[in-house]
């Protein structure tokens, strides 16, 4: 009884995905979407930071690479996670960030996990791809241009990160592979050196590209952003969003 008691005030809070995703975010409701999500090194943990953000219920991480110091730059990840799967690793980080969504980490090529799993695809409404990996990136073309899998959406950058694109490969129009040669070189490339754009690593034979994390956000918010689109109004045309860095940065 309220007179023989204390009254306690206890504050209520709403934690659900709409609250979440249209009090601070832009309220289009992605909370029914499912999205697989290839690579998530320096651009593609990004990426799959952005599309929590933006509410994507489900999202699949595959990588098979672990993260190490020289990683540590440009990574969304943290030092906690060096030694570790990045795949796993950023599943973990966003979905303690993101509790109310579902997020699972597969530390696998993604042929792998399609050996091992043939439904890796059933079901989802849209694969992205941010490997930039010729012999990867090619068979996963293959198939969705001649399966009835989802359809994918390629990103990458340029050396250095004076450019970067975004090509959607659906059932009509074009495909990653008709704009490349037979060594994958992308015939719609900004820039072109006259050097090799690599540096190799000190004492290894591991080589590299000079960016930072700044240089390649501008490009991780295009794929993001094409993603949402394209899950919110489906296409059946193939299409290219090509992003060109200031005259400074060339």
């Amino acid at each position: 009884r309220i007179g023989t008691s204390g009254v306690i005030r206890s504050p209520v809070e709403r934690v659900d995905h709409q609250w979440i995703h249209s009090r601070g975010g832009d309220g289009r409701d992605l909370s029914e979407k499912s999205v697989v999500v290839i690579g998530c090194g320096s651009l593609g943990g990004y990426v799959a930071h952005l599309l929590s953000r933006a509410g994507i219920g489900r999202l699949t991480l595959t990588d098979n690479d672990v993260l190490g110091w020289d990683n540590l730059g440009r990574h969304v990840l943290g030092a906690a996670a060096i030694g570790n799967y990045k795949a796993r690793a950023l599943a973990r980080e966003l979905a303690q960030q993101m509790p109310h969504l579902e997020i699972t980490g597969i530390a696998k090529d993604w042929r792998d996990g399609l050996f091992e799993n043939p439904e890796l695809f059933a079901g989802k409404d849209l694969v992205v791809s941010t490997v930039a990996e010729w012999r990867c990136e090619r068979p996963l073309n293959d198939l969705v241009r001649k399966t009835g899998m989802p359809p994918v959406l390629f990103g990458w950058l340029e050396p250095y990160a004076v450019a970067g694109h975004c090509l959607t490969v659906a059932s009509d129009g074009g495909c990653f592979e008709c704009g490349a040669n037979e060594f994958g070189y992308f015939s719609k490339a900004v820039a072109q050196f006259d050097k090799p754009p690599f540096a190799k690593e000190p004492g290894g034979c591991t080589y590299y590209q000079h960016y930072g994390p700044i240089a390649l956000m501008p490009v991780a918010s295009i794929i993001a952003a094409a993603v949402v689109e394209t899950l919110l109004r489906p296409t059946t045309n193939s299409s290219l969003t090509t992003w060109i860095s200031s005259e400074e940065h060339f």
